[in-house]
């Protein structure tokens, strides 16, 4: 007694085309969900960084007279020399050339910075999505306003900026960044900012903006009043 195979059925062309066609369109509607997702991510890990590093400008107030770090400042590498404020600095005024500054101190920016004792970790300082590859060791840029400003000084702390997520002036060959952001003198939404080192829009067309009183959080910059960076005002 003869006994026959099975015969076996593969896919047909347009049966493995329909496949195709559908793993591309789940492609197509999950690629960006995750995206999103991961930029998500990456957005809390800035605020977490920044709420760290405003906690450490509390304790460092605490341990200096109730007073701030000055905001930053220094020379570009291209200056003959390197000059550096005098009084302590949050972090250190950075002009790195391929991360070589004219001036040794300034390759350590972060670790020769003020608030570098009560944080103890140099990824603080830099924002996950930031992809600038020019060298640049810090993300976030203080309100030059508070430079070496009393406690007591800042009217509404939970209204009044200290650190914003930058966006760094560049393409000159080196990054130049000094610390802080000349806070800008008119309200961002008439369209006559005024600002050394711009907010980023990284965050999904948005920045994160750090608080005096210590609390973090993603905004747009239009959101902002001229008030928000006057440490006299009470936005």
């Amino acid at each position: 007694m003869k006994h026959s195979r099975p015969t076996l059925r593969g896919f047909t062309l347009i049966e493995l085309l329909v496949v195709i066609a559908i793993i591309a369109i789940l492609a197509a509607i999950l690629f960006p969900v995750f995206a999103k997702a991961r930029e998500k991510a990456r957005q809390t890990a800035c605020i977490s960084n920044t709420k760290q590093l405003g906690l450490a400008f509390v304790q460092y107030v605490q341990d200096n007279d109730e007073a701030l770090p000055a905001s930053g400042g220094g020379t570009d590498p291209a200056a003959p020399a390197c000059t550096i404020v005098a009084s302590p600095s949050w972090v250190l005024a950075e002009h790195i050339l391929n991360t070589t500054s004219a001036c040794p101190s300034n390759q350590l920016p972060v670790q020769n910075g003020a608030l570098y004792p009560y944080v103890k970790s140099a990824q603080v300082y830099k924002c996950p999505s930031d992809s600038n590859a020019d060298g640049d060791t810090i993300s976030y840029t203080m309100n030059s306003r508070l430079s070496g400003m009393t406690d007591a000084s800042v009217q509404a702390p939970s209204g009044c900026i200290l650190l914003v997520d930058e966006n760094t002036v560049t393409g000159l060959g080196h990054v130049l960044d000094n610390g802080n952001f000349a806070a800008p003198t008119t309200d961002l939404a008439s369209g006559a900012p005024n600002w050394n080192d711009l907010p980023t829009n990284r965050h999904t067309d948005g920045a994160v903006f750090s608080f005096y009183d210590g609390h973090s959080k993603w905004m747009r910059p239009e959101r902002l009043k001229s008030a928000n960076f006057d440490p006299a005002a009470n936005p």
